[in-house]
């Protein structure tokens, strides 16, 4: 289901690193997955993103809550793009 959403799909850890991404994630930023893997997302998120996503951490941490965010993102080209982020905390036992 991950590779075959017409979805894209980013997983990133606690730090701020891409874990995992899918097809169309990649597609849409115009990057390859390895030039994501293991790269901060302060690759594709501008810096006032991350200051936002810090302010609203707390509401992040509450059990099966997920939250939702209107950003751009910054593509491979240095282009914009405008995005619905969905964003849930997992844990190895979610």
């Amino acid at each position: 289901i991950f590779d075959k959403a017409n979805l894209g799909i980013c997983i990133i850890d606690e730090e701020g690193f891409f874990v995992k991404i899918n097809q169309t994630y990649c597609s849409l930023v115009g990057y390859q997955e390895s030039e994501l893997l293991n790269n901060h997302i302060q690759l594709i998120f501008p810096s006032n993103f991350l200051s936002v996503i810090k302010n609203k951490f707390q509401d992040f941490l509450h059990p099966n809550q997920e939250s939702e965010i209107e950003w751009k993102i910054r593509k491979k080209d240095n282009t914009y793009l405008d995005v619905l982020f969905t964003i849930k905390i997992y844990t190895h036992s979610s």
